[in-house]
């Protein structure tokens, strides 16, 4: 593996940790509707909470309170498996043709 497909997966693993954390701190703040909605933990990355309300995992209360929706978690991270799936057959499917036209060529 090459310095920069290290670092990206090193990245990707960091991201996900963040992620992670930020969730659990509302998950176990029992965080899980408008009423029960708590402050941001402490330590967490803007660009994680960001990307958490982007994707309609955090939801605002106001005053500065959020709350976790963990079904639209669920979701999120089933589709994002999806992708992988898809990516994954693109690959194969190209080493496929890779295959063929080698086999033929040769």
């Amino acid at each position: 593996m090459n310095i920069a497909a290290s670092a990206g997966a090193n990245a990707a693993i960091i991201a996900t940790l963040a992620r992670s954390k930020v969730i659990e701190h509302f998950q176990k703040a029992g965080a899980l509707n408008p009423e029960t909605a708590v402050p941001l933990p402490t330590k967490s990355s803007r660009s994680t909470v960001n990307a958490l309300i982007k994707q309609k995992v955090l939801i605002p209360a106001g005053d500065e309170l959020f709350y976790v929706d963990l079904d639209a978690d669920k979701r999120w991270l089933r589709a994002q498996g999806n992708v992988a799936v898809a990516v994954i057959i693109g690959l194969v499917v190209l080493l496929g043709i890779v295959m063929v036209i080698v086999a033929v060529a040769g």
